[in-house]
């Protein structure tokens, strides 16, 4: 890694390239990493992804798999507008992450807005998580999970282009 740049672990929809690139058109994905210390959870209503949304919530027996990715220090800034930063929606975090071995400081977002009664991700929101863990050859068991989180049956459209609201 070089000075000019700084690591980001994406365990949700920032997992899948295309939607990196949105913010980050020259990140490079490292590889797959693992979390310890933090569990997968959903939150806060997107009205843009039209349900819950992914987070990190602290659990010591908890592990989360995402993406790792190396992003130009001149993308963070449109990075952190895209996950709501500014707004109050998202927080960075600075996580160490296991990378085959190597453990690596990343960046994180952790979502910041209190729990909502329903926490089920839309079917889309649930699908872009899925094909992004897939892509980053997240372990089989961890797919497993994921396949399994209930979603709250919105069929919809979504935009998903758009950055938080």
């Amino acid at each position: 890694m070089g000075n000019n740049t700084f690591l980001y672990f994406g365990f949700a929809s920032n997992m899948l390239e295309k939607r990196v690139r949105l913010s980050c058109p020259s990140a490079q994905r490292k590889g797959k990493g693992k979390l310890k210390g933090y569990k997968l959870d959903f939150n806060y209503r997107s009205e843009r992804w039209k349900g819950a949304m992914a987070t990190l919530t602290e659990d010591p027996n908890g592990v989360v798999w995402g993406a790792v990715w190396e992003i130009p220090i001149s993308s963070r800034m449109e990075l952190d507008r895209k996950e709501g930063v500014e707004s109050g929606v998202y927080r960075v975090l600075e996580v160490k992450v296991d990378c085959d071995g190597e453990f690596l400081s990343c960046w994180a977002y952790q979502c910041t807005r209190p729990f909502d009664q329903d926490r089920r991700p839309s079917p889309f929101y649930k699908s872009v998580i899925l094909e992004g863990a897939r892509e980053t050859f997240l372990p089989f068991d961890y797919v497993k999970m994921l396949e399994s989180i209930e979603d709250n049956g919105y069929q919809g459209e979504v935009d998903w282009n758009l950055e938080l609201s």
